[in-house]
């Protein structure tokens, strides 16, 4: 969870949510969508991260935006960045990978505001390495059909449906 945010926030369709980043970095967080929640934000058609519907929890195929933002206090201040796993400050950098590889729930698109500043500290210039991830026209139509998805081997022919 970001500190400035809340741990659930009801995304309408269509619409969006910009996050606040403190400037001390964040060191790891990820994101995933549920979709037919009850008005606190549980009991999910689509969830994979407890709590969990008394069905249970979705496999964990979800639409996944993992990322770590990168410290912007300035050099002198590097103690005041937040720690990584390893005990380390934070870099300046921010990470971030938008995956659907474990499987996808959702369309999703990432734009990238690097402010106009490169991938080395006080560099400016955007990268060219840098770009929009658009995945708006994810479909049903384009699940596999034919997967070997069973831990005891044998083919599955059906196709997991979530809407």
């Amino acid at each position: 969870q970001l500190p400035f945010d809340p741990a659930l926030v009801k995304i309408e369709p269509h619409g969006s949510y910009s996050y606040s980043v403190p400037k001390e970095g964040v060191p790891s967080t990820r994101f995933l969508p549920k979709t037919g929640c009850d008005e606190t934000g549980n009991n999910c058609d689509v969830q994979s991260v407890p709590p969990c519907p008394p069905s249970g929890c979705s496999p964990p195929i979800d639409t996944k935006f993992e990322a770590s933002f990168g410290c912007l206090v300035e050099a002198e201040n590097r103690s005041q960045c937040t720690k990584t796993g390893q005990g380390l400050p934070s870099t300046y950098q921010d990470w971030w990978d938008g995956s659907a590889v474990d499987g996808w729930t959702l369309p999703f698109a990432i734009y990238v505001n690097d402010g106009g500043w490169g991938l080395a500290p006080g560099v400016k210039g955007s990268s060219n390495q840098c770009k929009d991830v658009l995945c708006p026209n994810l479909t049903q139509e384009l699940c596999p059909t034919k997967e070997w998805l069973t831990p005891e081997g044998k083919q599955n022919n059906d196709r997991i449906l979530l809407s």
